[in-house]
């Protein structure tokens, strides 16, 4: 991703920075700290408590801009709860990795 010139979090790749630190971090980094929030829809993604605040602070960011933010990727045919039927999403079974890579970067410049 680095080698595309884009910048994604990854907070296994930032727990120095994490460490003691509470949720109000993660709204920073999922909200204004962020061009797009791409979550990646799957059966293991709906159940996690975890990644459903996340998709929830990224949604209230959302709300919050005129240009699109949320930006789903499906990996599976998993409903997830807060993202319209009629949004348009990536599928990974139909993209390639470096497609799916490169569509921020892409939306950017549309």
């Amino acid at each position: 991703m680095q080698s595309l010139g884009l910048r994604v979090f990854y907070d296994k790749d930032h727990r120095a920075h994490l460490w003691g630190k509470n949720r109000t971090e993660y709204e920073r980094i999922y909200g204004p700290e962020s061009a797009f929030v791409v979550p990646f829809i799957s059966k293991h993604y709906v159940q996690r408590e975890w990644a459903q605040w996340e998709f929830g602070t990224a949604k209230r960011e959302a709300r919050k801009r005129s240009a699109d933010f949320v930006l789903p990727i499906r990996l599976d045919e998993s409903r997830q709860f807060g993202l319209a039927a009629d949004q348009i999403y990536l599928n990974a079974d139909e993209c390639a990795p470096e497609e799916i890579a490169k569509a921020p970067q892409d939306k950017t410049r549309s």
